[in-house]
């Protein structure tokens, strides 16, 4: 049994040549289980959680934008690829000779790595500034659980709502009041900074526009600015979209005391408390959508550490239980340029109805790292940084066409 969810129920589940990795590891290590329509083969993991946290927080350091003290000028980390390519060997170890070779992986990670996304992990010892990245190899999924996974897939009927695209975009920050009249300083010092430092995402009015021409929906299909706040979300009609798209801040508690559950943020109603911009996972639970994605293009959607990555396991099944069958997170705050052109590229493959999200997604990142220093792109948007904090939780299926 794997939770309340036999190995064959999993396993009938699987596409042709698709493998599922499920990862359970403890103090002292763990095991790998690959399911494969043919059988399952195991890996036991030597190194114990503290091990796996540890490598973990050492890929994300040298990913993470660091700064030369405060407000100094940002810069870009040398990456870690022998940590990545160790969690790699002790997650996977002989199996991982033959794990993607067909081409799709779905991966049911736990703890630390909840905050990783595993298209970037070294398939290779490193060799130079080549890397033999996962996501050359396969289309990764994630899924928080292999319940999760039997669930969608048993629900995998594509969506039959009228309008390809609804996007929010641009959202306007609180304001110092609003801030101080739901974080009290006395009890919520730390939640206000941290509420001040999600400032405005001018550039995502750009890409919300560039997916909605892309997908060939109207104007009316965009939320900008002011007018995108928790209410405006409920009161659209989701279940008429294929594709919702909130390009702004997602916060986890972690980031945020005083904040009990995941959240999107979005503007203030006007005259309104900060508290009132924050669309909690309990909200989005009582949505209605017929989606077959939901983007969040925000920043650090996905979080650091174990407490995060739970957190956004819980954000992504709210958004399973209110109908969407993917979620596609980011897991550190992206570059704007690189957002809109991931997001872009990987809407351009979905346009036409026949490629999986999964496979799109993958394929945009690839092009991204084959066009980076070629005239294209600089060479920097090769760094993962710039590529892999994007990452699909839920089912890779096809979207519908751009019709509506």
């Amino acid at each position: 049994m794997l939770g309340t969810t036999t190995a064959a129920e999993a396993r009938a589940r699987l596409g042709e040549g698709e493998q599922l990795a499920l990862i359970v590891h403890g103090r002292r290590g763990g095991h790998t289980l690959v399911l494969e329509r043919g059988g399952i083969t195991s890996h036991r993991v030597p190194i114990g959680e503290a091990e796996i946290s540890r490598l973990v927080s050492r890929v994300r350091d040298s990913i993470v934008l660091a700064f030369d003290g405060p407000g100094g000028t940002p810069r870009l980390p040398r990456f870690d690829a022998e940590a990545a390519h160790a969690l790699w060997q002790g997650l996977f170890g002989p199996l991982g000779g033959r794990l993607g070779e067909g081409g799709r992986l779905v991966v049911v990670p736990s703890g630390a790595l909840l905050s990783l996304p595993f298209g970037l992990l070294p398939t290779a010892p490193p060799a130079g500034a080549q890397q033999a990245w996962l996501v050359s190899r396969a289309a990764v999924t994630h899924m928080p659980s292999v319940q999760s996974f039997t669930s969608l897939r048993a629900a995998a009927a594509p969506s039959r709502a009228r309008f390809a695209y609804l996007g929010f975009g641009d959202f306007v920050p609180a304001g110092p009041a609003a801030i101080a009249a739901s974080f009290p300083p006395d009890r919520c010092a730390t939640a206000a900074a941290s509420v001040r430092a999600l400032g405005a995402l001018p550039g995502t009015r750009a890409e919300v526009e560039a997916a909605r021409r892309l997908l060939g929906a109207p104007a009316s299909a965009t939320v900008m600015g002011a007018a995108v706040t928790p209410a405006a979300v409920r009161a659209r009609q989701l279940s008429d979209y294929r594709i919702v798209h909130f390009a702004a801040h997602a916060v986890l508690p972690a980031e945020i005391r005083c904040l009990s559950e995941p959240a999107i943020l979005a503007s203030v109603p006007a005259g309104g408390r900060a508290e009132a911009a924050f669309l909690p996972a309990s909200e989005i639970l009582g949505l209605t959508m017929d989606a077959d994605l939901a983007i969040l293009s925000a920043c650090n959607s996905a979080g650091e550490g174990a407490g995060a990555g739970e957190s956004l396991s819980g954000l992504a099944r709210s958004f399973f239980y209110a109908g969407a069958r993917g979620l596609v997170v980011t897991h550190w705050s992206v570059d704007d340029t690189a957002s809109a052109i991931l997001v872009a590229e990987t809407l351009r493959r979905l346009a036409d109805g026949r490629m999986r999200t999964a496979d799109a997604l993958r394929e945009a990142q690839l092009a991204m790292i084959a066009q980076a220093g070629t005239g294209r792109l600089p060479e920097i948007f090769s760094h993962p940084f710039f590529w892999a904090g994007f990452a699909l939780i839920g089912d890779g299926a096809a979207v519908g066409g751009a019709s509506g």
